[in-house]
């Protein structure tokens, strides 16, 4: 693939890459993104002061080549990043699907998972969790929508995980507590993921 990289290791904040992404509003609302979406952040300073240097460059090559006539400039376009508990994460995205250009109906798309010896589990992976350790292969990928909407997003292709938080669905949450001595589901593959 064209301009792919591939991130140092990284810690998880948010993975939404089994299932669409969904946004929570203020007023409470739940609105699909059309996205998948993984959340990654560095432990590193010089990892993280490195990409952002690579998104500022990737963003003055824009500027550069289309930014003529255009009321926008470096120092103010959307970067892909959330500031979290006073840290920096890189957010990277993926489409959920696109138009057929034969058919002009949707295509689903999946996010590729890839285990630590480099063998594909997209399959068997149910979810990541948060402080799981990742690495993601991305692209940049520089925009321009409108006056208002334009900037560097980090386009995912794929995922390696190096090491696995699962994601489990706790009842404590809904007020339950353990009962001895009764059911316990052990089969693999019975948590189901919940998208909150």
């Amino acid at each position: 693939m064209a301009n792919e990289i591939v991130t140092p290791i990284g810690n998880v904040q948010y993975a939404w890459v089994k299932n669409e992404e969904i946004v929570h509003t203020v007023d409470g609302k739940l609105i699909p993104t059309g996205k998948y979406s993984i959340t990654v952040g560095f432990s590193e300073e010089e990892q993280e002061k490195a990409f952002h240097e690579a998104i500022d460059n990737v963003w003055a090559k824009f500027l550069e080549e289309h930014g003529q006539g255009k009321e926008f400039k470096l120092s103010s376009y959307n970067s892909p990043t959330k500031r979290i508990n006073d840290n920096t994460y890189f957010v990277f995205k993926k489409n959920v699907s696109i138009t057929s250009k034969e058919t002009n109906q949707p295509v689903k798309l999946y996010v590729p998972i890839f285990d630590s010896d480099n063998k594909n589990c997209t399959k068997k992976v149910l979810g990541i969790g948060r402080n799981s350790k990742v690495r993601i292969s991305y692209s940049y990928y520089p925009f321009y929508m409108t006056d208002s909407n334009y900037g560097v997003s980090l386009r995912l292709h794929a995922i390696q995980i190096v090491e696995l938080v699962p994601i489990a669905s706790y009842g404590a949450k809904y007020g339950f507590d353990a009962i001895p001595n009764g059911f316990v589901a052990h089969a693999e593959g019975d948590e189901i993921e919940i998208p909150y």
